[in-house]
């Protein structure tokens, strides 16, 4: 996804680990805080699909990185178990997307753009 972002938005693209301390993603608040960016996507991958995994394998400094970048017009997008999305209640706008693949991942960046077919089933 982060490619698609570079392509399409000529977007500055961070690649933050769930085991990187919160300083790494502070850097990148910091930078959000002084008006360097006016809105920010956050993609949340590598998600661990059993629960009893330990917070999905989302580590609790990540999840303090995640308050820091949530702070700016943000997009947070959850690429797998939709279970995690529990820890982002707070989000200022939340796409819960179920697989993390190539596939999701470009439906995700063509939906950010406004690109998108709609099917719809009635029944």
């Amino acid at each position: 996804m982060g490619k698609r972002l570079e392509a399409d938005f000529n977007a500055d693209v961070f690649y933050i680990k769930y085991s990187d301390p919160a300083s790494k993603g502070g850097i990148v608040a910091k930078s959000i805080e002084q008006g360097k960016y006016d809105d920010v996507i956050i993609g949340l991958h590598d998600i661990a699909i059993r629960k009893g995994s330990r917070n999905y394998g989302i580590s609790q400094s990540a999840v303090q990185t995640w308050y820091g970048l949530n702070k700016a017009n943000a997009i947070t997008l959850v690429f797998g178990n939709p279970l995690t999305a529990s820890n982002f209640c707070q989000a200022k706008s939340l796409a819960v997307c179920y697989e993390d693949d190539a596939i999701f991942q470009n439906a995700a960046a063509d939906w950010l753009r406004g690109i998108f077919q709609q099917r719809v089933l009635y029944l």
